[in-house]
Parts: structure tokens; C-alpha cells; sequence
């Protein structure tokens, strides 16, 4: 019977104590979450930079590719990288050639249409990477479509 009475004043005082919760802000979870699922992607990263029809789910964005030709034989098609201010080609590997807007003699635009390449997410902020750069900037990732919408609903 004491045994009960002692158990009694435990659960008493403990009851009295004053409970402390600690609740995180809406903007930590979703930051916290966007980090997870910007992870998450890392694991499957997508298989090209740019794509003719935007049939898989990362964030893409719409830019203008050209066909090159050099004395009037195709080289290929190809992206004007704003960074290294030269020539990609579209396809892996990404050949750069070693002249951008100003063409070397001999080589001329055939074509010109569109296609969707890889836009880069800074994993703290998810904000755009500003260009679109064949190149993955420091500190940002490709992420799908959904994730980034997730995001910034």
C-alpha cells in the first residue's frame, strides 16, 4: 500500500511539472523536406542535359539549339553555352567546339528549333540557377518537376 501512495505522488509531480514543446516553423519543415527530395533526385540523376521532348519529370526549360555545318557537311546540332561562351554539342559527351557566336571561316548555322535543358536548383534557397549552363554550378542540383513544385506552392 505505501508502495501505491509513493507511485501516487511520483505521477502527481510529474503532472505538475511545466511541459516545454518545441515546434518547428512551416519554412524549416519545407526547407528540411526540399532538401530531402532534392537528395532523393541526386540518386537518379537525369540522362541528358537537353532533350527534344520533355518526356521525362526534371525541370527544364525551353532554349534554342542550332545545327552547325562546316563547309556545307551537318556537324550536328549544338547549344551556346552563356557560360563558356562556346558551342556544346547536345549530345553526350557534350563536345565544346572552341568558337561561340563569332564562327570560325567555314562553319555556318543550317537550322535553328527548340529543346528543353536541365535547369540547376540551389539545394538551400531553391531558387534558379540564373543561366542555363551545361556545367553544374557549385552548390546546385537538377531536381524534378514535382519536387521543385512541391517547393514553391
Amino acid at each position: 500500500m505505501e508502495q501505491l501512495q509513493k507511485r501516487r505522488a511520483i505521477i502527481k509531480g510529474s503532472l505538475a511539472a511545466p511541459l516545454v514543446l518545441t515546434v518547428s516553423s512551416a519554412s524549416a519543415t519545407a526547407a528540411t523536406s526540399f532538401g530531402r527530395c532534392l537528395r532523393n533526385g541526386a540518386k537518379s540523376q537525369p540522362a541528358f542535359f537537353v532533350t527534344k521532348n520533355r518526356l521525362d519529370n526534371w525541370l527544364r526549360k525551353q532554349v534554342e539549339v542550332v545545327e552547325l555545318s562546316f563547309n556545307g557537311t551537318s556537324r550536328g546540332w549544338f547549344y551556346l553555352d552563356p557560360l563558356r561562351r562556346v558551342y556544346v554539342g547536345v549530345q553526350p559527351p557534350h563536345q565544346a567546339l572552341a568558337f561561340g557566336a563569332n564562327m570560325l571561316p567555314g562553319w555556318q548555322q543550317s537550322a535553328s528549333a527548340k529543346r528543353w535543358a536541365l535547369v540547376y536548383i540551389d539545394s538551400n534557397t531553391a531558387s534558379k540557377y540564373q543561366h542555363v549552363t551545361l556545367q553544374k554550378p557549385s552548390g546546385y542540383m537538377p531536381a524534378t518537376v514535382s519536387c521543385y513544385t512541391s517547393f514553391r506552392a
